[in-house]
């Protein structure tokens, strides 16, 4: 009450404080129900390769969304990478970002345990992908969202990303420009003639 009088002087002035009788009290736990969080991913084992899709708004804008072979050949090489890499044989991909109609065209043409992360706020993407990713492709390279999940995941792992960034040649000194803002430990992925590499 102490604060309260310092930083509002006139309060007890038009409020009148008043002591209830102690028939009329009793102690109630408040808020415990909303601190039992049960983590629905505490047993799971499986290695998670996140997969951030952006896509909408970036093409009028004159950025690269997520271009759909792209995602597909990102999804291999980075299995692959991370098999040849470590002993690693359990992987998931989840699938976090902006465009779920996409997402699910995707999934279809994988063979390998996919999720989407349903009904989340871009705020609940960028917490989980910093705290449950193991590795990361941000398949819009341009994407400021995608790039922070990669710079503050938790786990070790390999951050993939797409070095196409720009649709038109006449912008490509901000994609060059793009580059000094990865580090220099991450992958990045690009069309060599006819596939990615």
């Amino acid at each position: 009450m102490k604060e309260i009088k310092e930083i509002f002087p006139n309060f007890y002035n038009n409020v009148k404080l008043l002591a209830p009788p102690e028939n009329q009290t009793s102690i109630v736990k408040f808020g415990l129900s909303c601190c039992k969080y049960d983590n629905p991913i505490r047993t799971d084992t499986a290695y998670k390769l996140c997969v951030h899709i952006r896509r909408g708004d970036f093409r009028q804008h004159g950025f690269v969304e997520s271009p759909e072979d792209f995602v597909i050949a990102s999804i291999d090489y980075a299995l692959n990478y991370i098999k040849e890499n470590s002993s690693i044989e359990n992987i998931s991909t989840i699938f976090i970002g902006n465009d779920k109609k996409f997402t699910l065209k995707i999934i279809t043409k994988l063979e390998v345990n996919s999720y989407i992360l349903e009904n989340t706020s871009r705020g609940e993407d960028l917490c989980f992908g910093i705290h449950y990713c193991n590795s990361l492709i941000i398949t819009a390279g341009a994407s400021t969202f995608g790039w922070w999940i990669g710079y503050l995941k938790n786990q070790e792992g390999p951050v993939f990303y797409n070095t196409k960034m720009v649709l038109s040649k006449k912008n490509i000194d901000k994609e060059k420009y793009s580059f000094d803002g990865f580090p220099s430990h991450w992958i990045g992925l690009a069309k060599n003639e006819t596939e990615y590499i």
